[in-house]
């Protein structure tokens, strides 16, 4: 479905009922900001007692939230064995053989998903400890963008165009205007927390990055969603588990598993269950997502997320002035976002003209005058029978010289 607004300067992309999952996707991932924030064990903690802060354990919920698509994993195993001795497999595979000869073996795969395991898996730890150590932080719309269309351009052969380059201009600036307005770049901010604002910068960094690795995964090794996830989850579960042991017994300032089950109630236990499968709904929508569009739109979904949790979250208390600034730069970000992605098309100076809407329309009606070429011609078949005849649909023309001597021969 596609739209146009009357003046023709704004029109609309592609939209369909997939475009749902971005904002169900949101809404589950600002609910797992929400609860892990009001949790008494995994929020914020008083900075005088650091050994009750449990960055680790937070990272193991994510790995069991992601274990938790072997459902998946089950299912595509069930129904595979229940097809495989019919003629529809067995042509299946012949030509997956055929369309997939670049198709990787199981190490491959297995030292792949390694890769983005480990990255991710000290990604999400370092966020995590600075989640709960620091309120202090910078806005990375700028250095997101800029990593993620250069790895899309190395790994996806992504090609960039002009509203491309206009939408990462913008939110460069709108980056780092925000960040110079809401007060978080400054020369004290930036004395006090300057390591955590560098790793945080490269944490961020890696998730984006990963985003267009997973889509790698899918497009050029042939390695389905689920698999990364299962695969991802166990791979970090096992990193998580002997790092959350290693730091009880010799540095339980970063994390200690002892004293989080220490006086641990009913309410607790509940929330980490429930953190798994919402950890599960989450990211299950975004490999989605990323399988479907491309990984800009996590952008979108990112942002989103961050409008429902400062609505939701009562925790998150700034000045009115400056959440009020705040939400303006997250919808202008939004409509930004939304031209990158092609939902919104910008109809002057050439800046739709390379999406990808208008570049299937030229090539249907480059194919449709191609048909119409092809009909005239078979239309217009001269016979040779001695006689020169046209045939035009189904009609018959003779053609005879004119004799000028006779002006009143016509052609029958």
């Amino acid at each position: 479905m596609s739209n146009k607004c009357g003046c023709n300067i704004i029109g609309f992309g592609h939209i369909n009922l997939y475009m749902l999952l971005i904002p169900l996707g949101a809404f589950f991932s600002a609910a797992k900001d929400i609860i892990v924030t009001r949790s008494e064990k995994l929020g914020k903690d008083d900075p005088k007692e650091p050994e009750k802060q449990h960055p680790v354990i937070i990272t193991i919920n994510y790995a069991f939230g992601l274990c938790l698509s072997f459902i998946f994993f089950i299912i595509y195993k069930i129904c595979n064995k229940r097809h495989k001795n019919t003629n529809i497999y067995l042509l299946d595979k012949m030509l997956n053989k055929a369309n997939y000869s670049g198709k990787i073996s199981k190490k491959e795969k297995i030292l792949w998903i390694l890769l983005g395991s480990v990255l991710d898996f000290f990604a999400k730890l370092i966020f995590s400890y600075n989640w709960v150590k620091k309120d202090d932080y910078l806005c990375y719309w700028q250095s997101n963008i800029l990593l993620m269309s250069l790895f899309s351009y190395l790994l996806l052969k992504t090609k960039l165009y002009k509203h491309h380059y206009l939408s990462i201009i913008l939110l460069v600036v709108f980056g780092i205007t925000h960040n110079f307005i809401a007060d978080h770049f400054t020369v004290v901010s930036l004395k006090e927390n300057y390591i955590g604002h560098i790793i945080n910068f490269f944490a961020e960094g890696i998730f984006n990055i990963l985003y267009v690795l997973y889509k790698f995964f899918m497009i050029k090794k042939f390695i389905k969603s689920y698999e990364i996830l299962f695969f991802q989850g166990l791979i970090e579960s096992i990193i998580g588990i002997i790092m959350l042991t290693i730091t009880t017994k010799y540095y339980p300032k970063l994390d200690s598993f002892n004293m989080y089950i220490e006086n641990i109630e009913g309410k607790e236990i509940f929330v980490f269950i429930s953190l798994i499968f919402i950890n599960f709904v989450t990211f299950v929508t975004i490999f989605i997502i990323i399988d479907i569009f491309t990984p800009f739109h996590i952008f979108l979904l990112n942002n989103l997320a961050e409008i429902i949790f400062g609505f939701f979250d009562g925790t998150y208390k700034i000045e009115i002035y400056l959440k009020i600034i705040y939400y303006i730069f997250i919808i202008i970000s939004i409509i930004i976002v939304l031209v990158f992605i092609e939902i919104i098309q910008l109809n002057f100076c050439g800046l739709s003209t390379m999406t990808k809407k208008n570049i299937e329309e030229r090539a249907r009606l480059d194919t449709i005058i191609t048909d119409e070429n092809d009909d005239e011609e078979s239309n217009y078949i001269i016979k040779d029978t001695g006689e020169q005849k046209i045939n035009i649909d189904d009609y018959t023309f003779e053609l005879k010289e004119l004799n000028i001597d006779e002006p009143n021969q016509i052609l029958h």
